[in-house]
C-alpha cells in the first residue's frame, strides 16, 4: 500500500479569485492520480490548533505545490486595506513560503509550480515579500479556459515523473504466481528512424489520425483548422476550419469522411475529397474527442460538459 504522505499535490489558491480554476485542476488531477494524491483546502483545522503549524505539516508531506495565481493575486487586500501577501498570517503566503523554505533547506525537494490563470503574469521578485521572493524564479504554466484540457495535460506530463519515478516498480504480492509488469528501462526503448515528413500548422498541433489505408494523415491544431495531408508527398489535400481550437480528428472506416472536435462546442463531419461539411453536432461545452463506430454509422463525441454522446449519422 503506498505511503499516504508521498506523491501528493497541494493546490494553493485564493477562494475569492481562483476557486473555479483550482476546482477544475483538482478534478482533473484527482481523476488521473487519485483523490488521495491531491490536497486542496486547509479548512478542517481542529479548534485550538496553530493553523500555521498545520499548514506547514500538510505542505511538508507533498511532492508538488501548485500556486494558482490570478490577475489580482499580487494586489488583493484584506479588510484593513493591507496587501494580503504582506500579512505573515495570510494562508496563501504561509502555504507557498512553507514549500519554498522546505525546498531551500533541502529537507524535501518540493516542486513549486506557479499556475497563471485568467491572463495573470508572473510577479517580479521586487513585488513579492521576502518570504516569497524565490517564487519569481520558478518556471510557470499558463492555464486558459479555452485550452484547459491541453494545459492540464501539460501539467500532468510535468508532475507525473515527480510523483511516479521511472525506476519505481509495482510490488508483487507474496505467493502470487503472476509477476507484475516491470518498468520499462531506457535500454528497452528502441529509437525510431528520422521523421520522413514535416507537416506544419501556425500553432500547436493537438491531434493526428491516419486514414484506414495509411495514405493520408489528418492533423488538428490550435490555429482553428484541421488538415488532411498526403503521407508520401507531404502535400496538404484539404483544410477545414472551426471557430475555435480543434482538439481531435478521426477518419471514417471507409476513409471517405473526416470528423473533427473543437472548443467551439461542435463536432463536424467533412467530405475528405471536397472538404465540404456533411454533418454537425453540438455540446454545451468544448468537444474534446470524436470517433466513428467500426461500421461508420455512428459518431461518438466527448465533451468538457461531462458528457459523451452517440449520434446516428444519416446515410
Amino acid at each position: 500500500m503506498p505511503d499516504p504522505g508521498r506523491g501528493r499535490v497541494f493546490i494553493s489558491y485564493r477562494r475569492q479569485e481562483t476557486a473555479s480554476y483550482a476546482g477544475r485542476l483538482y478534478d482533473r488531477l484527482a481523476a488521473h492520480l487519485g483523490e488521495d494524491q491531491v490536497f486542496m483546502d486547509v479548512d478542517t483545522i481542529a479548534l485550538g490548533l496553530d493553523f500555521a503549524e498545520v499548514i506547514s505539516q500538510e505542505v511538508s508531506t507533498c511532492e508538488v505545490l501548485l500556486a494558482v495565481i490570478g490577475p489580482h493575486w499580487l494586489t488583493v487586500t484584506g479588510q484593513d486595506g493591507r496587501r494580503r501577501l504582506d500579512d505573515p498570517d495570510d494562508i496563501v503566503r504561509l502555504e507557498i513560503s512553507a514549500a519554498l523554505e522546505i525546498s531551500a533547506a533541502l529537507e524535501r525537494n518540493i516542486r513549486v509550480i506557479p499556475i497563471l490563470v485568467e491572463g495573470a503574469v508572473m510577479p517580479r521578485r521586487q513585488e513579492l515579500p521576502e518570504a516569497l521572493a524565490s517564487l519569481a524564479r520558478r518556471n510557470a504554466l499558463g492555464v486558459r479556459h479555452e485550452s484547459f484540457r491541453f494545459d492540464a495535460n501539460r501539467l500532468l506530463a510535468a508532475i507525473e515523473p515527480i510523483l511516479r519515478p521511472p525506476s519505481a516498480r509495482a510490488p508483487v504480492a507474496l505467493g502470487s504466481t503472476a509477476a507484475m509488469p516491470a518498468a520499462v528501462l531506457p535500454a528497452d526503448v528502441f529509437p525510431l528512424p528520422s521523421a520522413i515528413q514535416l507537416l506544419r500548422h501556425h500553432r500547436e498541433v493537438t491531434g493526428v489520425a491516419f486514414s484506414p489505408d495509411g495514405r493520408l494523415l489528418a492533423t488538428a491544431s490550435q490555429d482553428q483548422s484541421a488538415r488532411v495531408w498526403g503521407v508520401a508527398s507531404g502535400q496538404e489535400r484539404i483544410r477545414v476550419t472551426h471557430k475555435g481550437w480543434v482538439y481531435g480528428v478521426a477518419f471514417s472506416p471507409d476513409g471517405g469522411q473526416l470528423a473533427t472536435a473543437s472548443n467551439d462546442k461542435t463536432a463536424r463531419v467533412w467530405d475528405v475529397i471536397s472538404g465540404q461539411e456533411r454533418a454537425r453536432v453540438t455540446h454545451n461545452e468544448a468537444v474534446l474527442g470524436v470517433v466513428f463506430s467500426p461500421d461508420g454509422r455512428l459518431l461518438a463525441t466527448a465533451s468538457d460538459d461531462r458528457t459523451a454522446l452517440i449520434w446516428a449519422l444519416v446515410q
